[in-house]
């Protein structure tokens, strides 16, 4: 439908930048819909995950999923921007996608899209080939610094995975 109202405005009313826009708005839906159809279609998994490999590779490094999030459960501000930044992240995407159409940047808008498009292939692939549920899948944190962080993925929905 977007694509359509983009054709619309590009040949009959001459809109070149809400064309654009409505465009890039079809080219997120559409391809959100696919990444998330390829990855519903990956599950479930016949191999094994590899959280235990990763959470010694996190040992290695110096890296503890609980103890950073029992530490981020004494800051309540940082926990907020934290949480604040997480859950905007596609949104800051998808705006500027839409500000480079607003703008008629067509170079960087086709690029910028395209990026973001390979990028979540690879991340699908990826994952297909080997498979990890998260920290909260592997990690059962306190419930009461489950209920101060409230991670957006919490120890809750990592044991239905």
């Amino acid at each position: 439908m977007f694509v359509a109202l983009g054709q619309f405005y590009r040949r009959w009313r001459d809109s070149e930048r809400l064309a654009l826009v409505l465009h890039a708005i079809a080219l997120v839906v559409l391809f959100s819909t696919f990444c998330a159809l390829f990855n519903v279609l990956l599950l479930p998994r016949s191999t094994t995950p590899i959280d235990a490999l990763l959470v010694e590779a996190d040992a290695w490094l110096g890296y503890s999923w609980p103890e950073l999030t029992s530490w981020v459960a004494n800051y309540p501000t940082l926990n907020a921007i934290l949480r604040a930044i997480y859950l905007v992240t596609l949104a800051k995407l998808y705006f500027a996608l839409m500000f480079l159409a607003m703008v008629l940047d067509r170079r960087r808008l086709h690029g910028a899209a395209l990026a973001m498009s390979m990028a979540a292939i690879v991340v699908v692939c990826t994952w297909a080939m080997f498979p990890s549920a998260g920290a909260s899948a592997y990690w059962l944190l306190d419930p009461e610094i489950d209920r101060i962080v409230g991670p957006v993925v919490g120890s809750e929905y990592g044991a239905m995975l």
